[in-house]
């Protein structure tokens, strides 16, 4: 079986939306994440953005705007992930912006998942901040029977609430 390495975030984005209350913030548009995101607020009732840089891109996904899910563009995600208290934020824009919103995001958002995690400090400029969270889980996704790793990985850290229950989902 191959998994698509563009989807491996979501099972534990789903897992953190469905665990998490109040709206959520997808920063960064995708294939699978925007569809996922827009279902699970569609069916709890919940409000969902969706930021992204490139206009071009988020036009792709415009059939999901509605009144509980706002599509938009925007120069400084950043500004959209300290302008609410979010119950689920993901983070899998731009590869220059996502230090500055993990940043943003730290004392705003009940979870948090970051794609791409295993990448070097200089592609995306996680750490040190993802470190400096109160709990992690790094998901590591494996191919299903092969013990062959998959990457990208996804991070999800939090101030707030602990993560084991992650630890007992996907793992």
């Amino acid at each position: 079986m191959s998994v698509d390495p563009y989807s491996t975030h979501i099972g534990v984005a789903a897992a953190c939306a469905l665990a998490s209350r109040g709206p959520i913030l997808e920063l960064g548009a995708g294939f699978y994440s925007t569809p996922l995101l827009h279902a699970i607020c569609l069916m709890c009732g919940r409000n969902l953005v969706t930021v992204d840089s490139d206009s071009r891109w988020l036009e792709r996904f415009g059939r999901y705007a509605g009144p509980h899910h706002l599509l938009e563009v925007s120069n400084q995600p950043s500004d959209w992930a300290a302008r609410l208290r979010w119950g689920f934020a993901l983070i899998d824009n731009g590869q220059h912006e996502r230090a500055c919103c993990l940043s943003a995001l730290a004392k705003n958002a009940e979870l948090i998942a970051a794609h791409d995690t295993q990448a070097p400090q200089e592609s995306y400029g996680y750490e040190p901040t993802l470190s400096g969270f109160t709990h992690r889980f790094d998901y590591r996704a494996e191919e299903l029977r092969s013990g062959r790793g998959l990457v990208p990985w996804t991070t999800v850290v939090s101030n707030c609430r602990e993560l084991a229950w992650l630890e007992g989902l996907f793992t």
